[in-house]
Order: structure tokens, then C-alpha cells, then sequence
């Protein structure tokens, strides 16, 4: 590897589809059907999202609040940045958010319509388990409750 080159990472099985950076972040679609967030300093991946898998990402188009993806199978799927879906059943949708750097539980909280007290039992957050930029933040709707931790990416 060349010494001036800053990380390297394999991001996907396959080939890379599409490929967008800025000062923040490198963000990678895949034939895989993932896409990737990686933090351009240090290579870290700050989110990976199955946006189409089985048939591949065919585009990608990023701004600073979203990410819109276009697959083979000709459907076209909106992102917010540091969430994804994660389950949904009975009790609800459950997102996951990564906490940035200049980020408050007050502001996730006001930016998904959730209290800042149910992130914080939601996460197990309290005592010496404090919020950090980088943290995966478990978020509930729609009635969803219950204690699952998050964790750093």
C-alpha cells in the first residue's frame, strides 16, 4: 500500500456500484446491495444499510440529511443518515441512530419525535453509561418499549 494512502478497507463483496465523498465521509454502494458510510479519517464504517440485496445497488445520490439509493430491481429506497430499519413487528418499528459529534439526546430526540427520558432507558443510558459521538442509538415508535442497549459501530 502506498504511505500516503490514508486507510484501506474492503467495504463489499463485489464490485463497488457507486461511490460518493466529502470532507466527513466516503459512502459506497455495492453489487452486494449494501451501502456504506465510512468515516474518511480514521475508516471507520459508520453505517452499513442492506438498501437492495439480491439484486444490487444501481445509483446512489447523497445530501447532507439522506441518502437515495436505485437498485437493479428498478426500486428506488430513501435513507436518513445514522439510521436503519431494524425490526418491526407488534410492537413497532425500531430505528437505529449513530450519535455525531456535535449531537445532543435532545436533538435526536426532537428529530425523532421521542422523549429524551425513553432514549434513555431504551439505550441504558444513566449512571456511568453516558452518550458519545459514535454511539448506535436503539429509537422505538409506535408503542415499542422495552430495554435494549446500544452499542458504538
Amino acid at each position: 500500500r502506498d504511505k500516503r494512502c490514508i486507510w484501506d478497507i474492503q467495504v463489499h463483496r463485489g464490485r463497488i456500484t457507486a461511490i460518493y465523498s466529502d470532507a466527513v465521509r466516503v459512502v459506497t454502494a455495492g453489487a452486494d446491495g449494501r451501502v456504506r458510510a465510512i468515516d474518511v479519517m480514521t475508516g471507520n464504517v459508520l453505517q452499513t444499510v442492506a438498501a437492495h440485496p439480491g439484486c444490487g445497488v444501481r445509483s446512489l445520490q447523497v445530501d447532507p440529511n439522506r441518502f437515495v439509493t436505485a437498485g437493479n430491481d428498478g426500486t428506488v429506497l430513501v435513507w436518513f443518515w445514522g439510521s436503519q430499519h431494524g425490526t418491526t413487528g407488534e410492537t413497532g418499528i425500531q430505528l437505529r441512530h449513530i450519535l455525531a459529534p456535535h449531537e445532543s439526546l435532545a436533538m435526536v430526540a426532537l428529530a425523532f419525535s421521542v422523549s429524551v427520558a425513553d432514549l434513555v432507558k431504551w439505550n441504558n443510558l444513566g449512571g456511568e453509561r453516558k452518550p458519545y459521538p459514535g454511539l448506535q442509538l436503539v429509537i422505538r415508535k409506535d408503542g415499542a418499549s422495552g430495554s435494549e442497549g446500544g452499542s458504538a459501530p
